[in-house]
């Protein structure tokens, strides 16, 4: 635990410092948000019906973001190696990694939320919050070991978007349906099979990236 204290401290004090992931989510979910609302005042269409696909695709490619920064940092300052080489477990440096990537990428959105119901006119009730959290932490979760996976690679900033968007689809398939069930103040049982999705998809990743973190960080 010492270890993965001292790994996400880096992690957070490094980003502090720097705020290239923050800023750039940022400023990219803002511009994606703005240019949706323009798109969507020139057509007729329900907010409700619309909204949580534009907060998801937006929530999504923002994370990639973050994500190719999440590696890059150790790479540019040719400190990976440093961390193979360190006693600390190879699980303590993907969940710190991990826990990094979610804490960014929930600040983001909780700076987006207030921006979605002023340009959209929608009022986001409680549990979206929930369900926020679960779908971050789906992506945090898959997009930290494909990160790893796409680092050493030339083509990282390709490669990552790549392997990941095909995997997430069932995660965003879960999210869009539940928001958008929430949006319109539907019955528990309408959404459950979604959220039961989003929250299998979460445990069978989390799993899955720390008993393969090792091989995927020695390759």
């Amino acid at each position: 635990m010492s270890g993965l204290r001292a790994l996400l401290w880096k992690e957070l004090l490094a980003e502090w410092r720097s705020k290239e992931a923050l800023a750039t989510m940022l400023f990219f979910s803002a511009s994606a948000m703005l240019i949706f609302s323009f798109a969507l005042d020139l057509a007729p269409i329900d907010p409700h019906d619309v909204v949580p696909a534009v907060m998801w695709v937006t929530f999504l490619f923002a994370s990639l973001l973050g994500l190719n920064r999440s590696f890059a940092r150790e790479m540019e300052g040719h400190s990976l190696w440093g961390l193979k080489l360190s006693p600390i477990p190879r699980s303590s440096i993907y969940l710190a990694k991990m826990i990094g990537n979610f804490l960014f990428l929930t600040v983001i959105e909780l700076i987006a939320l207030p921006l979605i119901v002023v340009l959209f006119n929608v009022a986001l009730p409680w549990p979206t919050l929930g369900v926020l959290l679960l779908g971050t932490l789906g992506l945090s979760s898959a997009g930290t070991v494909f990160a790893a996976m796409a680092v050493n690679t030339r083509l990282r900033d390709v490669l990552l978007p790549l392997m990941m968007l095909p995997v997430v689809v069932p995660l965003m398939v879960g999210v869009v349906q539940v928001t958008g069930a929430l949006l319109k103040g539907r019955m528990f049982s309408d959404y459950a099979s979604s959220l039961w999705l989003i929250v299998a998809f979460d445990v069978i990743f989390w799993v899955t990236s720390l008993l393969l973190f090792d091989f995927v960080l020695e390759e």
